[in-house]
């Protein structure tokens, strides 16, 4: 039973500021208010493009990632496009301790931009060729990236992403869900 949830499937949720959830669907994004379910309109998007990821920054703002590769944030409960993203699939969304959000495509880079200027999004090479699921950040600030083959261990730096090592031995890695990350150095 969905009590209206529009959509069999839910691949990301988060909440809002004001309370509201957020949930990606396969039918497309909604929120729920307490009491019923909203349809969040994408212009310019099919039917068949729905969230896959979503990240809250400080700021309060939920970046949505869709498997049509946009990148889209709440403003109310309205969604605006970033433009300048356009990737096959987004896989993963991520912030450091500068507050840039890092948008990770699973084949075609990595997207990195200031929130208060996501006009000017950066993209950036995939360091390890290889597809990327996700991604998250170490407590001194070095990007982890879960691909097909293992980890990678990447660090940014004044707009580029040098690989420092990788961890083959951990297949096909599908979540780095924690917020810090410990890893020997």
């Amino acid at each position: 039973m969905n009590d209206g949830l529009p959509g069999l499937f839910i691949y990301t949720i988060n909440q809002d500021k004001d309370g509201f959830i957020w949930l990606g669907t396969d039918r497309g994004l909604c929120y729920f208010d307490g009491f019923d379910y909203h349809m969040a309109y994408v212009s310019d998007t099919l039917e068949t493009y729905f969230p896959v990821a979503s990240y809250e920054t400080e700021n309060g703002k939920i970046y949505f990632g869709f498997n049509d590769g946009t990148v889209h944030y709440t403003d109310k409960r309205q969604l605006v496009q970033i433009p300048g993203i356009q990737a096959g699939r987004i896989n993963d969304i991520v912030e450091n301790r500068d507050s840039l959000v890092f948008i990770i495509s699973q084949n075609n880079g990595i997207f990195v931009f200031n929130p208060a200027k996501p006009e000017e999004t950066i993209s950036l090479e995939n360091p390890v060729n290889d597809l990327l699921y996700c991604a998250g950040f170490t407590r001194d600030g070095r990007l982890i990236l879960g691909t097909q083959n293992g980890l990678a261990l990447c660090e940014y730096t004044d707009g580029e992403l040098k690989l420092i090592s990788t961890a083959e031995e951990l297949d096909y890695i599908k979540a780095v869900s924690y917020t810090h990350l410990m890893l020997p150095t």
